[in-house]
């Protein structure tokens, strides 16, 4: 059972069992010479003394300590009871009259004002490493430059419990009582080692979303946040003000969506890559039909998915991934040429291709196999198509393309 103790020690006159009445105590390093009078006391000799103020904060206490008249001892002021204490492992206590003279003196271990066995019955044992607190009872560090702490450079208070006194086994559990939330941490040494500090997670430090959109930096997700796991979140202005990934509900005052397409009810889709550069695409409810738009410092206009892209060209050209399902249109130009090679499209994918430049257009075939069909004509080779004429490219596999059209030559 826990040991009720007073902070108030009492010193007493050895011979009489009085008080030493304004009398002087020094806490000096083990080992060193104790003078007969207080006035040959060195400064080098003393061992540092502490006290905790309400806040958790450790107070260094000048030497010597004081006797009240009572004999009670005290530092800078009789009215207060404080629990002094000193990180010296061994130490000496000496005791000096109002006269200074040497009354008694006795080498002492552990923490002044505490106990052995990790300050189980008085104040926390002071240590400067936390991997050498293996005996259970309760602990402090010295300072901010304790080693081992859960958290560099902060102040910790807490327990420790083992399963033998050899320390193979060992819970430690501390708090920083630098910080008004006290967050808390604990780890386990097993079989000699020990593991990673970890914070116990609490109503302080453990952050969730407020709303379904909330975007605090490290807060957990909520099932159903910006449309995760349940459904689309709510959004109801402009879509052009989306900063943050997620699948969006639409509401009926949202803005900025598809010309003509309706909003209430709809789905959006937007990834955000940083503040200038992100993509959306649009789903309408009632038809199924969708848009897409990407963001390149300012967005570009709604495209429908299903709608054939327009390409113009006027010089040169080779075909790409992205002209298979549109219409590649050559204006403003005048002879010019359009190669094919292999590595691009898909099987059954339909090139168009528009001749307006004033000269011919050369269908060159690169790599590939151009199979000309034409009014029960069939041969391979480059084609040309002549100004004011349109063909068709279809790819059949990866290295053949068939064309067919009219004005071809």
């Amino acid at each position: 059972m826990p040991t009720l103790r007073s902070p108030a020690v009492y010193i007493p006159a050895l011979q009489f069992g009085k008080p030493i009445s304004l009398g002087f105590v020094y806490i000096l390093s083990s080992g060193v010479s104790v003078p007969s009078n207080k006035v040959s006391v060195q400064a080098d000799d003393l061992a540092p003394i502490f006290y905790n103020d309400e806040s958790g904060n450790q107070i260094a206490v000048s030497q010597p300590l004081n006797t009240s008249k009572g004999g009670c001892i005290y530092s800078d002021c009789s009215d207060e009871v404080r629990q002094f204490y000193t990180s010296a492992a061994n130490y000496i206590f000496a005791v000096y009259d109002s006269n200074g003279a040497l009354q008694y003196y006795d080498t002492m271990s552990d923490t002044f004002g505490g106990n052995s066995g990790g300050g189980a019955a008085g104040a926390a044992t002071i240590i400067d490493d936390w991997n050498l607190a293996i005996t259970p009872g309760f602990y402090q560090d010295s300072s901010v430059s304790a080693l081992n702490q859960p958290v560099i450079g902060r102040r910790f208070i807490g327990w420790v419990a083992n399963n033998n006194e050899a320390g193979d086994s060992v819970v430690q559990f501390v708090g920083d009582v630098t910080q008004v939330t006290g967050p808390l941490y604990a780890r386990v040494r097993s079989v000699g080692v020990f593991g990673a500090w970890r914070q116990v997670w609490d109503s302080s430090s453990f952050t969730k979303q407020s709303s379904f959109t909330d975007t605090t930096v490290n807060a957990a997700l909520l099932v159903g946040g910006f449309g995760i796991g349940g459904n689309g979140a709510e959004f109801n202005t402009s879509v052009n003000s989306l900063t943050a990934t997620g699948f969006y509900s639409l509401g009926g005052s949202a803005s900025d969506i598809p010309l003509g397409a309706t909003a209430s009810g709809s789905s959006l889709l937007h990834i955000n890559y940083d503040s200038g550069t992100a993509c959306q695409v649009f789903i309408e409810f009632s038809t199924g039909e969708s848009w897409v738009r990407a963001k390149n410092a300012s967005w570009a206009t709604w495209r429908r998915t299903n709608q054939t892209a327009l390409i113009s060209k006027s010089a040169s050209y080779q075909l790409e991934n992205k002209d298979f399902g549109a219409t590649v249109r050559f204006s403003g130009g005048s002879t010019a040429t359009l190669t094919v090679v292999p590595d691009i499209g898909y099987d059954g994918g339909l090139i168009q291709v528009i001749n307006r430049n004033s000269g011919d257009l050369t269908l060159l075939d690169s790599g590939v196999t151009l199979t000309w069909l034409q009014g029960g004509t069939t041969a391979t080779g480059s084609r040309t198509l002549k100004t004011g004429s349109v063909c068709t490219l279809i790819r059949i596999s990866n290295t053949e393309f068939e064309i067919t059209g009219l004005g071809l030559v």
